[in-house]
């Protein structure tokens, strides 16, 4: 069984630069001086080895191994910016106890860079500027030849065929999972529809008619037939009280951002570099992404918005419920709410929850949030994020209410 190797220089990695974002709210990408760059990757340079992924692996896991999924779902607008996060991650350099694997999906309308090819294609970080095109013909069943193969990565199913993979090829003591592409937080609400009446959802592939994965649900579930440690959200508006209440039984440590993420979104190498220069811990993780994205902004001097990045411990979740309870018994969130608290600028129903607490004088809803939020940075903006938002409306629908964190607490 033959594996072929594709080549990734890390002399194409490009710096992008402008204000563009991951999702506005709308599913549109935001342009304004960023412009596509070639990063001139040779996905279909081509060298023999002996191994593939259907080899077995019989070994128990090493003492401190780790095997990271990057779940990278380029097959919409924001391909341009992507084909670039993958030049990134070929700088890395893993040490003998990381294994990085990539699934990534391509579009055939916003990037004709780097051959222009359009599929999904799976690869392993091998370090020095090189990634390793892999084949999988038993879970993913896809090739390292030629561009036939296009998964739905808007399907669960094929994020469960990843999962499947990495557990049966790479085994390791600890897995991160982090999905790139867009996210909407809880909602995303059209014209004729009413507040909270759709599932929140991450990684919208277009060539799949724009299919994406519900998170209540499809993730969750999931996610509970594996053992995540570190979950992160490359994209908008994910950094929740509700994502992290419906996690908690399934993962460790959760990181997203509250706000939009500029379509450019995370610092890969310096991210990688920061958690392997420490202890690599499943909390390092998650916070080593916190202060990645932190030095990141300050070396540009500026961003284009207010961008946040948070990092959270899932154990806490049950004690910020009682919190939160507690809120509930003595004040009415509505006289506390105001539209500069937002991060859904669209709607403006997802709303910063430490910033709630301090307006209503709540200290214990306050210590709950520090405690459950491990780490957090935001740029200079109209106020100081805690690293959590929550949904408020007038009213909720049916999905929100539905929620186990609504089922579960009083907020609703």
């Amino acid at each position: 069984m033959n594996r072929l190797r594709m080549i990734v220089t890390a002399s194409a990695l490009l710096a992008l630069i402008g204000a563009c974002q991951r999702d506005d709210g709308t599913g549109s990408v935001e342009d304004s001086d960023s412009s596509s760059t070639d990063s001139d990757i040779d996905t279909d340079g081509d060298t023999d080895s002996d191994t593939d992924t259907d080899a077995d692996t019989d070994t128990e896991p090493a003492q401190g191994s780790w095997t990271i999924l990057m779940y990278m779902d380029a097959d919409n607008n924001l391909e341009p910016f992507m084909i670039n996060d993958l030049a990134e991650l070929s700088s890395v350099d893993p040490p003998s106890w990381l294994t990085i694997l990539i699934l990534f999906d391509r579009s055939p309308d916003y990037d004709t860079s780097n051959g222009n090819w359009s599929g999904t294609r799976l690869f392993r970080v091998v370090g020095g500027g090189q990634v390793e095109r892999l084949a999988d013909p038993t879970f993913l069943r896809v090739s390292d030849t030629g561009d036939s193969d296009e998964l739905n990565m808007g399907d669960w199913r094929t994020l469960q065929k990843f999962l499947q993979l990495a557990a049966a090829r790479y085994p390791a003591e600890n897995y991160g999972l982090f999905l790139s592409g867009h996210g909407n937080g809880w909602q995303k609400k059209g014209p004729a529809q009413t507040a909270a009446s759709v599932p929140k959802y991450i990684c919208t592939d277009e060539s799949s008619g724009s299919a994406s994965i519900e998170i209540q649900n499809e993730l969750h579930n999931l996610l509970l037939q594996n053992d995540i440690d570190v979950l992160g959200f490359d994209a908008c508006l994910m950094s929740m009280v509700e994502i992290a209440w419906v996690m908690q039984d399934c993962v460790d440590f959760f990181v997203a951002s509250q706000g939009n993420e500029p379509a450019y979104g995370w610092d890969f190498v310096r991210w990688f570099n920061i958690w392997q220069g420490g202890e690599p811990t499943p909390r390092a993780l998650a916070l080593s992404q916190v202060n990645a994205y932190q030095a990141y902004h300050e070396a540009q001097g500026s961003a284009p918005w207010q961008v946040t990045m948070a990092a959270v411990d899932l154990a806490r979740m049950p004690a910020l419920g009682n919190a939160i309870d507690d809120f509930m018994s003595l004040h009415d969130p509505a006289d506390f709410i105001d539209p500069v608290l937002t991060f859904d600028e669209v709607y403006n129903s997802y709303y910063d929850l430490w910033n709630i607490a301090d307006r209503a004088g709540h200290d214990g809803l306050k210590a709950a949030i520090e405690q459950a939020v491990i780490g957090q940075w935001a740029s200079e903006g109209a106020f100081v994020p805690g690293g959590l938002s929550i949904n408020y409306a007038d009213f909720f629908g049916a999905w929100y209410l539905a929620t186990p964190f609504c089922q579960e607490t009083d907020w609703c």
